[in-house]
């Protein structure tokens, strides 16, 4: 027999126990259907809002509380040198302005960057940031008037999205505005611009509470934009939705190899002729033929408007959307084979 006829009467044979659990396969296929329903129905609940217009924010204050400083909290500082102590007494100054009494804040110098970065590995919970000057060593008197510092945040402040200029996910827009704001950098690094001006200020005989020095953060005029919850749990949330709907198939669908082994019928029929490519081959067309149909149903589901909200996907395109689904079910039918080749008898 050709490849093609040993195939067709496999899957004949294998259409014939389908019949015969005709309760399970009709499950089978109702399980996936009825998970792709569900979504668009929610669709109907939440309703995306429309931004046709430039959205434009106000001044923040930059100003952080006083509870993201530890009571025992050090500012660390490099390199330690006259200049350097005198800036950072000034930035000490301006900082515990807004400080409680109780908030026993310290400053601490090192003669290196590297000092202080050790130093910081072995007092983590204590030190939450360390000002580092640029082109100034530990016995300068003196602070260059064109001077560069960098601010090295706190080890569990991961997450900055510097990459971006607009967030993701237009629902978490506020919360990443706010991130150099509420960990203290923007804050800090004010500070140290202006003790600078101070500093300066003191060293040319003027007053230094003269000097008007104002700092706020304003996130950039936002494009028009859709804000859509329902877009976002399904970013999260879709794998594991398809894992639901398709446990069944993929639990049956090995059984039905595993049983041919258990029954050593794949061995009989090896004994009359059967290759083992039209052996897989017409075990992966059987389990295609039942998730095919549900692929397309999804892709139907998530891309036309079948909702009065409009479909679950605005801007995915139906066909890719499809393309994406199918290589699911290649990679959901190879799992069921790679397990079942795992069951020796």
């Amino acid at each position: 027999m050709t490849l093609c006829s040993q195939v067709c009467l496999l899957m004949w044979k294998n259409w014939l126990i389908q019949k015969r659990r005709l309760a399970i396969s009709i499950f089978e296929v109702i399980l996936p259907a009825l998970f792709s329903c569900l979504l668009p129905l929610v669709r109907d609940a939440v309703t995306p809002s429309f931004f046709p217009n430039l959205t434009y924010f106000e001044n923040e204050t930059i100003v952080t509380h006083p509870s993201f400083f530890p009571k025992d909290g050090i500012i660390g500082y490099a390199p330690a040198s006259n200049a350097t102590t005198d800036v950072m007494s000034h930035v000490f100054l301006l900082l515990m302005r807004n400080m409680p009494p109780s908030q026993n804040l310290s400053l601490k110098g090192f003669t290196t960057e590297k000092e202080s970065v050790t130093f910081y590995e072995d007092n983590v919970s204590h030190i939450q940031h360390i000002v580092v000057f640029h082109g100034v060593d530990s016995k300068s008197n003196l602070m260059p008037k064109k001077v560069s510092f960098s601010i090295l945040p706190h080890l569990r402040n991961k997450f900055w999205y510097t990459n971006l200029m607009y967030p993701f996910l237009d629902n978490k827009m506020f919360e990443r505005r706010q991130i150099y704001t509420n960990r203290a950098v923007l804050y800090l690094q004010s500070l140290v611009g202006e003790a600078l001006a101070r500093y300066w200020t003191e060293k040319a005989g003027r007053n230094p509470d003269s000097i008007g020095f104002e700092v706020y953060s304003k996130s950039f005029v936002c494009p028009p934009y859709r804000e859509d919850l329902l877009a976002n749990l399904v970013q999260s949330q879709l794998p594991l939705y398809l894992i639901l709907s398709f446990m069944l198939s993929v639990v049956i669908g090995t059984k039905n190899i595993v049983t041919e082994k258990e029954k050593k019928l794949k061995e009989s029929m090896k004994l009359m002729g059967l290759t083992s490519t039209a052996y897989w081959l017409s075990w992966y067309l059987t389990l295609l033929v039942y998730l095919v149909p549900v692929m397309a149903m999804y892709t139907m589901m998530f891309s036309l408007p079948v909702s009065s909200g409009g479909p679950v996907l605005f801007n995915t395109n139906g066909s890719l959307f499809f393309v994406i689904l199918l290589v699911y079910a290649h990679a959901l039918i190879t799992y069921c084979s790679m397990i079942s080749t795992l069951v020796q008898k």
